[in-house]
């Protein structure tokens, strides 16, 4: 039987006494092996949006405490350290926009930044069916120049998803026919590079493509050389450095068991391994997937429950591949011969690309469908033996050094559901039952305009606060 939200918290805040203030910061008392916490806002989830939507409500005078269900922050941004050479390669997020943003973040944390070289030499393209060479190579700037020309046309999709009734009859093409009729065919496969994880591109809305081709990146990318680094070449530096800063006010390994949203605040309830803690707060920021596995905990009401039942996500895997003897500076695209857009079906393992470390390959994989990481490893290394059997590698031995999963990913909506005014409900969804939103699912996969995008928030989410006035 459901429970109301009123019945919920009830039921939450049976049997708990009350927190014990600790001023100033995150008040907390001992239950049993858990914890009774009160704060100003819990963000939910420690990734590129989470942690820097704590960062600055910290800033902003506010009680802050995340919520991560892993033991570390950072979210698609994972650094490994090779046992070999004990160097570092990123898992994840490789490079930042070069932003005043960005730069601001960093600077604060103490974490110096470089403008990133990038991949130095072309790639190779071939068919991991077959393993075998094809004659590709990417289109010359002129046609990305060609395709930032229309982009221009849609200059509102840069700060989110905030699209104008009508929705433009463009953004609801299928890629595949918007590709077709600006002769951007040649393009396909840069866009499948460039936007891994994200599926069957050509069946995709435009809008999703538009979104993660965007004008400043585009504009970057044809300019060369304006995205930034870390010196240190340790993106999750930048993680560790907001850990230290944050404190006690990160609840890690924890797993949300119930959340109940009444008009006199919030009661969440999370395990630990410390044990069970309740968290009472004024507001919510919710940054991990809207998808059902993470919002199974939360009373959601008839429109929430609604909205988020429409998404579709795709899966999106990374890891790093050791490969011994090849060269350090290759990468190899997957591609097929036929024309016009040479893009694989999937699942499918996108590239191999240098990591920067002697001996380390980056591998993508991706997947419309959940696989588990037997499945993908298995896939991953047929596709590599395929490439070392007909030549395309030089011979090697072949290991699959790490595999992380940054699934769900890509979250979205039919074009029918765009054009019914999807985005425009979605977004009316901030502030309703004292919680926001953040996160890719709102903006894009890129965490310089997710940082921006947390900038654009923050007003309404303190003015909606100061109303609430004291929990």
């Amino acid at each position: 039987m459901s429970l109301s939200r009123k019945q919920l918290i009830k039921a939450m805040a049976a049997g708990t006494t009350a927190a014990v203030g600790l001023s100033p910061g995150i008040a907390n008392a001992s239950v049993g092996r858990g914890r009774i916490i009160e704060c100003d806002v819990c963000v939910i989830g420690g990734g590129a949006s989470g942690t820097y939507t704590a960062m600055r409500l910290r800033e902003l005078g506010r009680d802050v405490l995340v919520v991560e269900r892993t033991d570390r922050l950072g979210g698609h941004t994972e650094t490994y350290r090779d046992p070999v050479t004990g160097r570092t390669a990123e898992v994840g997020l490789l490079i930042w926009r070069d932003l005043p943003i960005v730069r601001d973040f960093f600077d604060k944390l103490d974490v110096p930044v470089e403008i990133s070289a990038g991949q130095q030499e072309p790639p190779k393209f071939a068919d991991f069916r077959t393993g075998r060479l094809i004659d590709y190579q990417y289109p010359p700037n002129t046609v990305m120049s060609a395709y930032l020309r229309i982009r221009r046309k849609y200059p509102f999709l840069e700060a989110g998803f905030d699209l104008p009734d009508p929705v433009p009859s463009e953004l609801l093409m299928p890629f595949r026919e918007f590709a077709a009729k600006h002769n951007l065919g040649s393009l396909v496969p840069f866009v499948f590079r460039a936007l891994d994880g994200f599926g069957n591109l050509l069946d995709l809305p435009t809008l999703y493509i538009m979104k993660g081709l965007d004008i400043d990146g585009t504009s970057r990318i044809i300019k060369g050389n304006s995205f930034l680094a870390t010196k240190a070449r340790n993106n999750g530096g930048l993680y560790e450095k907001a850990t230290a800063h944050l404190g006690d006010a990160v609840l890690f390994g924890a797993e949300l068991t119930g959340v109940a949203r009444e008009d006199g605040g919030v009661t969440l309830r999370a395990a630990t391994p410390q044990g069970e803690h309740t968290i009472r707060a004024k507001q919510i920021v919710f940054t991990a997937p809207p998808v059902p596995g993470n919002l199974a905990p939360f009373d959601l009401d008839d429109t929430e429950r609604a909205l988020f039942g429409r998404f579709r996500s795709t899966f999106f895997y990374t890891g790093l591949l050791r490969l011994p003897g090849v060269p350090d500076n290759l990468m190899v695209q997957n591609a097929t011969a036929e024309p016009p857009f040479h893009t694989p079906a999937m699942p499918v393992t996108y590239f191999i690309e240098p990591s920067g470390v002697t001996g380390l390959h980056k591998v993508k994989y991706g997947s419309t469908v959940a696989l588990t990481h037997a499945q993908v490893r298995a896939r991953v290394l047929a596709d590599i033996r395929r490439l070392v059997a007909a030549g395309t590698l030089p011979r090697t031995t072949v290991e699959l050094e790490t595999l992380k999963s940054h699934s769900p990913y890509a979250l979205t909506v039919s074009r029918d559901d765009i054009a019914d005014g999807f985005y425009r409900r979605l977004y009316s969804l901030q502030g309703r039952n004292r919680t926001f939103y953040n996160g890719a699912a709102f903006q894009t996969h890129d965490s310089s305009l997710l940082w921006q995008f947390t900038e654009r928030l923050l007003p309404r989410l303190e003015q909606v606060g100061r109303r609430l006035g004291p929990r």
